[in-house]
């Protein structure tokens, strides 16, 4: 068996497809990475690398300092250094408030558009809510130096926004960065962080009082005191109320709950269910026992079935005697008995399942019953038991959250005095920032790269998804295989021209040799060889949708049939958007099948085709209701006066979503053809047609895939197969 796995074809196949994609999409990424990149403004990075050292000098270990990795520390100071405190001690130190825009004389004064914006968006973001905006109203109006500060707090964003700190790996050292357009100014600033970050430092030290720790040891002593009267308390009542034996038996409680409230909702299904049944079998009884029989509970009874089927062979046999002998003939008597011998077994039979169903509707309502009695039982005890497991629970978590705030505060008044006066952060400047000489950003040559991979990888990336967007016919292997269906024939759509003329789609009659008329060929080879017993004498060409090629596909179809020497009489069922008179010149103003239908004509008329064995009868004037001419009986008549007259019969229909004429017509033929567009008709489409013909019970013999491009396949089938043709019979044509 094939294996049905992905092949590396597959994927090149996807690829060659989707070339057009993968080349948009490569080019507008590789030319908008090209442009920004060299459209944007050059970046100067200014570093300087510092030692910061953490004394952790204790006496609990020994009086002496050392160091270890710490992520949290390093974490901390690389949020001071990028505070806003050391942003704002930069720009009061560089006095940035007048001088900035000395650094950038291009640049208009004040914040940016999106600076402001920004600035707004997290105003209103910490603003809250409307109560917080009225506090904030009440805030009275800050002093000269504040403002100041406030006002410049812009300058302040963006330092914070270009600083970047960075621990060098298996060492003590910081690299502190920052990039602006300036290199000057990058170099002032970075220099300036590493003194506003030693500022910061000595005013946190000295921030530091005796205050905190006074605080945590009253705070502690009160919590002690708390926690012992809350397990004593707790103790008693555990004591008092048994709480070691309710916590067993509350564990098992939740589980029979669900147990019951599951088997309590399958009783009430049963009964229901069952409640249901029985009512149609007790109204029915009121009525008749042909109201019983109507009851699907009745009917899907297997002996009921059978004695129905056998007193339906047994009137067949009545009819049939009947036909031949009188009432008094003994093989009449013996049908009659038998009739109704078997017509008394079956309202046995009815009796026997009524009371069955009675007594299973009776004992699904005890069952019920019993299993609600449990469950409320239950939940009674639950109820009663929950009573006491609250309030020890509520004790419980009264305890665990003393205990929890005392051993932390505890844990921390310990800790703050041993390490209060020990605890330093040492900074030294390793090497200072110098001015930068070359741009940092943009890297045009990782641009450019970056840009050439990704266009690559997105348009590939594109490509797939496309791909797994398109449910639409793609190859007929791929079709055979999700419809389900065999396919007859594959009609390539390079042959065909874009006018539709009658010399572009009748390639069968007016083309030699080419590959659609070899793709014709074995579209009725495969036809005839559709049926184990006899090649189908009647057929219906139709499709899901509109412009698919079905009338092309009808009309080549039965040209090569005729030149086969078979007598064909093809008929345009589309009595609505006929074509076949179109694509043959035939005289539309002369009686059709639908004059026929309606009744205007003894015979069906019908006109000579090109070939002496092809026979065409087009759709005729238009009618209003279509349908209702298909459904007559003389529709049916038609049929069977015209089979014996020809080899085969070919109907070209309307699509199958579309109306429902080739629904009607494919019950009163052989066989049907199911005619798709290869990438335009969609699976979906496709198997709900199928659906719709299969509940009609018609007979699909198989799908054609038009239209279908060989040259994007070409993975699949290797070069343009067409290309073999013209090389076999020399490109010859008639």
């Amino acid at each position: 068996m094939e294996e049905k796995g992905k092949h590396i074809h597959d994927y090149i196949q996807v690829i060659s497809k989707r070339k057009v994609v993968i080349f948009t999409f490569f080019l507008i990424t590789f030319l908008v990475v090209v442009i920004v990149t060299f459209t944007a403004t050059p970046q100067y990075l200014a570093s300087t690398k510092v030692l910061i050292e953490k004394n952790e000098s204790n006496p609990l270990y020994g009086g002496y300092t050392y160091y270890r990795e710490d992520r949290q520390f390093i974490e901390t100071q690389s949020q001071i250094i990028t505070s806003k405190s050391v942003a704002r001690k930069v720009v009061k130190n560089l006095d940035l408030g007048k001088n900035y825009q000395s650094y950038f004389p291009d640049m208009q004064k004040g914040p940016g558009f999106l600076q402001v914006v920004t600035a707004k968006i997290k105003d209103f973001i910490k603003s809250g809510s409307k109560i917080a905006a009225q506090d904030k109203k009440e805030i009275p109006v800050p002093f000269d130096d504040e403002y100041e500060v406030l006002e410049n707090d812009w300058i302040s964003d963006i330092i914070i926004e270009g600083i970047e700190v960075r621990p060098v790996a298996d060492s003590r050292v910081f690299v502190i960065s920052f990039m602006s357009e300036n290199p000057i100014f990058a170099r002032r600033v970075t220099n300036e962080v590493v003194k506003a970050y030693q500022e910061e430092l000595l005013e946190l030290k000295t921030a530091a009082s005796g205050v905190t720790i006074s605080w945590m040891t009253q705070k502690a002593d009160e919590e002690r005191e708390k926690l012992r009267q809350s397990e004593a308390y707790l103790q008693k009542y555990m004591r008092d109320n048994d709480i070691v034996t309710i916590e067993d038996r509350i564990t098992v409680l939740p589980q029979k709950l669900s147990e019951f409230s599951s088997q309590l909702s399958r009783a009430e299904a049963r009964r229901k269910e069952l409640q249901s049944i029985y009512s149609q079998v007790q109204n029915a009884t009121s009525d008749s026992s042909a109201s019983l029989e109507a009851i699907p509970a009745i009917v899907s009874d297997t002996s009921i079935q059978d004695i129905r089927d056998s007193i339906l062979q047994v009137q067949q046999r009545v009819t049939e005697l009947s036909k031949k002998y009188g009432p008094k003939h003994p093989l009449m008597i013996s049908a009659l008995g038998e009739q109704e011998r078997l017509q008394k077994k079956k309202k046995e039979e009815i009796l026997r399942v009524i009371n069955s169903i009675k007594n299973e509707y009776e004992l699904a309502q005890a069952n019920e019953d019993n299993v609600r009695n449990l469950l409320e039982k239950t939940k009674a005890e639950a109820l009663a038991l929950n009573e006491k497991i609250l309030q020890y629970q509520v004790l419980k978590r009264e305890v665990d959250s003393n205990r929890a705030m005392y051993e932390a505060l505890f844990s921390r008044l310990k800790e703050q005095n041993v390490t209060e006066e020990s605890q330093n952060v040492n900074v030294w400047v390793v090497e200072q920032a110098q001015t930068p000489i070359s741009p940092t950003k943009p890297n045009k040559k990782m641009n450019i790269l970056l840009g050439f991979i990704l266009g690559i990888g997105g348009g590939i990336g594109l490509a797939f998804f496309t791909e797994y967007l398109d449910n639409t016919i793609k190859t007929p292997e791929e079709a055979e295989e999700r419809l389900g269906r065999p396919i007859l024939g594959v009609i390539d759509r390079c042959s065909f021209g874009k006018s539709g003329g009658i010399g572009e789609e009748l390639v069968s009659l007016y083309q030699k040799h080419s590959a659609n008329v070899e793709s014709f060929k074995a579209l009725r080879t495969s036809l005839l060889l559709s049926s184990p017993d006899k090649p189908p004498q009647s057929i219906i060409v139709t499709s899901m949708m509109p412009g698919e090629g079905k009338s092309m596909i009808a009309a080549n179809l039965a040209v090569t049939i005729a030149q086969a020497g078979q007598r064909v009489l093809l008929i345009d069922g589309d009595m609505r958007k006929p074509r076949l008179h179109k694509l043959f010149e035939l005289d539309s103003s002369l009686g059709g099948l639908s004059t026929y239908l309606a009744g205007s004509g003894a015979e069906l008329f019908y006109q000579q085709g090109p070939l002496a064995s092809l026979f065409i009868t087009h759709a005729g004037p238009l009618p209003p209701n279509p349908s209702e001419l298909l459904s007559s009986k003389r529709f049916i008549q038609m049929l069977s006066e015209q089979q014996p007259k020809y080899d085969i019969i070919i109907f070209d229909s309307a699509p199958i979503i579309s109306v429902t004429d080739s629904l009607i017509i494919s019950r009163a033929v052989d066989g049907v053809i199911v005619v798709t567009s290869a990438a335009r008709t969609p699976y979906n489409v496709v198997q709900k047609g199928l659906k719709l013909l299969t509940d009609v019970n018609a007979n699909i013999l198989g799908i054609v895939v038009n239209g279908f491009d060989t040259k994007k396949y070409r993975y699949y089938y290797g070069k343009d197969y067409s290309q073999y043709y013209g090389k076999y019979y020399g490109n010859e044509t008639s």
